[in-house]
């Protein structure tokens, strides 16, 4: 399910691309490629960025558990900038 939705990503399907990360996530719970994959699918396809947050979160810990770090700095990057733009500005909280 990982390939087909990767195919469906290239295609611009997104929200198909979402439901096969999905089942892939659910055959496949801890697997750190399909996390990272729905994450990215969350963040730069469906501006989801909450729900992206949590799932860079979740393949940032799979990958620490078999201890892969492939793209972990990437993602840690990719939160931290999510995290910024989640906070309200200073401007804004002080009117």
């Amino acid at each position: 399910y990982n390939s087909i939705g990767m195919l469906q990503l290239k295609q611009g399907a997104y929200g198909l691309a979402l439901n096969s990360f999905l089942e892939a996530l659910r055959r496949d719970p801890s697997n750190p490629t399909v996390l990272q994959n729905i994450a990215v699918v969350y963040d730069q396809h469906l501006g989801q960025s909450r729900e992206a947050m949590r799932y860079y979160r979740y393949a940032l810990a799979a990958r620490q558990r078999i201890k892969d770090s492939t793209h972990q700095a990437e993602m840690r990057t990719r939160l931290a900038q999510l995290v910024r733009l989640m906070r309200p500005s200073s401007s804004r909280s002080s009117l």
